[in-house]
């Protein structure tokens, strides 16, 4: 059987927490087709996936470079190493989504070759975006909230309130949570293609 589901859900009067599950949830968890030892398949929520759409503007116009990451949620002082399907599952999660950059004799990190910098079509806009694979990343705090705790951290790296919110917002480097993104994954390699108007002759 696939392990409950964790959400909880807070009372905001009494402030008394109650786990929260929905049916959809409690009916794949409980199906005899859908069990985690016997049928060898396991489900696990996906807490937050941030996108950063805003456009990027320079000298020669507005760029559509995106930006994407998965953000696992840990509240009250619980753990992802409690739930070992989880802990599996995220390490996937964290490696197909890392875009560290290698070379001919250093291969990055866990990169997986699949999901740097791609050019992906817009299904609402009907256009081609650039996205970039920022990350998945695990925020974890002893409160219900980053502002209600007193330890917060990102990766592992302690953070403060305000840092939590600039790495959900992209302005800090969420590989690097004490680093501004800058200007990195934005800026322009080459100039872009101009046409040239034909030269004619003067009568």
């Amino acid at each position: 059987m696939t392990r409950k589901f964790e959400t909880q859900i807070e009372c905001p009067n009494c402030r008394h927490v109650f786990p929260a599950q929905d049916s959809c949830k409690a009916w794949i968890r409980d199906h005899p087709r859908l069990r985690s030892r016997e049928d060898g398949i396991v489900f696990c929520d996906m807490d937050l996936v941030a996108l950063r759409y805003k456009p990027v503007h320079d000298k020669f116009g507005d760029r559509t470079i995106q930006l994407i990451m998965v953000v696992e949620l840990k509240t009250r002082d619980s753990r992802l190493q409690d739930n070992p399907a989880q802990v599996e599952i995220f390490g996937y999660l964290k490696r197909f989504f890392y875009n560290g950059r290698g070379t001919p004799t250093k291969p990055a990190e866990y990169d997986c070759g699949i999901f740097r910098s791609r050019k992906i079509r817009s299904e609402l806009r009907g256009t081609d975006k650039i996205l970039w694979a920022m990350g998945a990343h695990l925020l974890e705090m002893d409160g219900p909230d980053p502002e209600r705790s007193v330890c917060r951290s990102w990766d592992g790296i302690h953070v403060k309130v305000e840092q939590v919110a600039s790495l959900l917002r992209f302005d800090l480097n969420p590989f690097d949570p004490g680093q501004d993104l800058g200007n990195e994954y934005f800026r322009r390699r080459h100039k872009p293609h101009q046409e040239s108007l034909p030269l004619t002759n003067s009568a």
